[in-house]
C-alpha cells in the first residue's frame, strides 16, 4: 500500500491512459436535445435559464430548487443572472415528495437533481410538470455519466468532479449566444494539476503547498466571476480521447469492493455506483476528521442545505485513481475509526 493521499482535486495522472470513448457517453446529441460545451455546471444551468427566460418573453417566473441544493451554488447562480439583467424567483421543493402539491405556474424551471446516482422522474411526474408547461432541467454533476438517461426538457453534467477538466455539458434543444472564454480560471486549476501530478511522482512538501494553493486561487477566481464562460478547446480535446470506459469500470470495482467490505458494519449507505460512496454517519464530523489525520479527504456535498441529510452525509472517494489494495487499506481504515467513534 503507498502513502499517497485518497480524494482531494485531480491530478493528470487520474485522466491517463488516453483511449477515446465520448460517444459512448456524451454523444452529440440525445435525441433533439444537442450538446454545448461550457466551463462549470453553474455555467452551464446560467446558461440554460437565460435561454429559456429569454424564448418565454423575459417573464418573471420561478425556479425551483431541491432543498437540499448546494447553497453557495445557488447563490451564484443568483449573482450571474443578475449580472444579465435576469431577476428571477427562487423557490424550493422536497424532491420526493408529490410534485402534484406544488404550484407550479407555466415557465416555471424545476431542477431536477441526480444526487450520486440516477434519480428517474416517474413518468406521471414528467408528464405532469410538462402539461403544465414547466421546463424540467436534470442536473447530472453529480452523476454525469447517467446524462443519456435524459427525460426532461435539458440536462446539465459537470466533469470537475471525475477529472481535471473544466468542461461541462448541456444538453438542449435551445441555442446559445456567443459566451466568451477566459483561461484565467481554466489555466489556474490546470497549472494546479500539473503540480499535483509532479507532487504524486516525487512526494516532496513544498509541491503540495504549491497546487493547493493553486487549487484555492481557481476556486477564487471561479467564486468571483459575474459571467457565462464556455469551455476550453483544450478540454474538448481532452474530452474526445480520455479512455471514459476505463474511469468508469474503476470507479464501479472500487465502489463494489469498499461497499462490500464495509458490509458487516450495517451502515446507512445512499444510493449510489461511481460517483462517492456516500455513508450517512452520526458521528460524521467526528470520522471525517479521523479521516484527515490519515491522509483521506472526504468531501461534504451540500452540507449547508437545512436537513438531515447535510448534518450526517460524507462521501467517501472510490475513483480511477486508486487501486484495489488501496481500496482494502482504506476499508480497513475506515472500520477501525467507525468503530472507535461509534463507542
Amino acid at each position: 500500500m503507498s502513502n499517497k493521499n485518497i480524494g482531494g482535486d485531480f491530478s493528470l495522472l487520474s485522466i491517463l491512459p488516453f483511449v477515446g470513448s465520448k460517444e459512448d457517453f456524451f454523444p452529440e446529441s440525445i435525441g433533439d436535445n444537442k450538446c454545448s460545451f461550457f466551463e462549470t455546471g453553474t455555467d452551464a444551468i446560467c446558461a440554460l435559464i437565460l435561454a429559456h427566460w429569454e424564448h418565454n418573453n423575459k417573464i418573471n417566473y420561478c425556479i425551483w430548487f431541491p432543498i437540499h441544493y448546494c447553497g453557495q451554488t445557488i447563490l451564484r447562480i443568483k449573482q450571474v443572472l443578475y449580472n444579465y439583467g435576469c431577476a428571477l424567483k427562487f423557490s424550493y421543493y422536497e424532491q420526493h415528495a408529490d410534485l402534484k402539491d406544488y404550484n407550479f405556474d407555466k415557465g416555471d424551471i424545476i431542477i431536477w437533481v441526480h444526487f450520486n446516482c440516477f434519480s428517474p422522474l416517474q413518468t406521471f411526474t414528467t408528464e405532469h410538470l410538462k402539461n403544465k408547461g414547466v421546463f424540467i432541467l436534470e442536473d447530472f454533476v453529480l452523476a454525469p455519466f447517467d446524462i443519456n438517461e435524459l427525460t426532461g426538457n435539458a440536462a446539465v453534467n459537470s466533469l470537475r468532479k471525475i477529472t481535471p477538466l473544466s468542461l461541462s455539458m448541456v444538453y438542449s434543444k435551445y441555442s446559445f449566444p456567443d459566451y466568451k472564454f477566459s483561461p484565467a480560471y481554466s489555466d489556474e486549476r490546470r497549472i494546479a494539476a500539473w503540480q499535483k501530478s509532479v507532487f504524486e511522482m516525487d512526494s516532496k512538501a513544498a509541491l503540495e503547498v504549491t497546487f493547493l494553493e493553486r487549487f484555492h486561487n481557481a476556486e477564487r477566481i471561479l467564486n468571483k466571476r459575474l459571467t457565462i464562460q464556455i469551455a476550453s478547446k483544450e478540454d474538448e480535446v481532452l474530452l474526445k480521447i480520455i479512455d471514459w470506459s476505463k474511469i468508469l469500470e474503476t470507479r464501479k470495482r472500487n465502489y463494489s469492493l469498499l461497499l462490500a467490505k464495509l458490509h458487516s458494519l450495517n451502515l446507512d449507505v445512499l444510493p449510489g455506483e461511481y460517483q462517492f460512496l456516500m455513508l450517512s454517519l452520526s458521528e460524521r464530523d467526528n470520522v471525517r476528521k479521523a479521516l484527515f489525520v490519515e491522509n483521506v479527504f472526504s468531501p461534504i456535498h451540500w452540507a449547508d442545505a437545512q436537513s438531515k441529510l447535510s448534518k450526517t452525509q460524507l462521501s467517501i472517494p472510490i475513483d480511477q485513481r486508486y487501486s484495489e489494495p488501496e481500496m482494502l487499506h482504506l476499508a480497513e481504515l475506515l472500520k477501525k475509526i467507525i468503530k472507535i467513534n461509534a463507542t
